[in-house]
């Protein structure tokens, strides 16, 4: 299904929390400036977020009033396991050879019946660089490395214990994008 609205992501946060229990905790994985990490906190959910960029970092714990981590998905442990996993900013960063080990670890991460969600640019989209690097935040150049469809995405978690609940992609600003929510097996 394609969709398109002002705010594409709101769609993918609704379609997200609709598959949580009440009260549910979340790992925010790529938590950029915090604006998600500020909407889930709004719902009233518990949320543990990262980002590998110091910069980044500072300004979500700031914005959410939460300490916020400074690590790449491979360095977080965690002895509790997640209700979900928001990872609109971390995957799509990763390079494509590092993809599989990064949502393995993610979804170690995960209770059972848990839910990922993800999002990456399509291979087919125009693309139009926003974001910065970490060596000059003025710079405009997006930190995106693996562009997918639904058939990569499946192939990239058939040896995983995850399923897809569901698929579709949307047109924004800076591209088009496939979403996925995901449930751990």
């Amino acid at each position: 299904m394609a969709t398109s609205s002002a705010d594409p992501w709101s769609a993918a946060r609704l379609s997200f929390l609709a598959l949580l229990p009440p009260g549910a905790h979340l790992l925010e994985a790529g938590c950029g400036e915090g604006d998600d990490l500020c909407f889930f906190r709004q719902q009233g959910l518990v949320v543990t977020a990262f980002d590998a960029r110091l910069a980044q970092a500072r300004i979500a714990s700031r914005r959410s009033g939460q300490p916020v981590r400074v690590c790449r998905i491979e360095q977080l442990h965690s002895v509790v396991p997640y209700d979900g996993i928001w990872a609109r900013g971390a995957l799509p960063a990763i390079a494509p050879d590092e993809l599989s080990d990064a949502l393995t670890h993610l979804t170690g991460l995960l209770k059972p019946a848990g839910v990922l969600y993800c999002a990456f640019l399509h291979p087919s989209g125009q693309f139009a660089a926003t974001g910065s690097t970490p060596a000059d935040p003025s710079a405009k150049v997006h930190l995106c490395q693996t562009r997918l469809d639904e058939d990569g995405l499946r192939r990239l978690i058939a040896p995983l214990p995850l399923q897809l609940q569901q698929c579709w992609e949307s047109e924004q600003a800076d591209g088009r994008w496939l979403h996925a929510l995901l449930i751990s097996a």
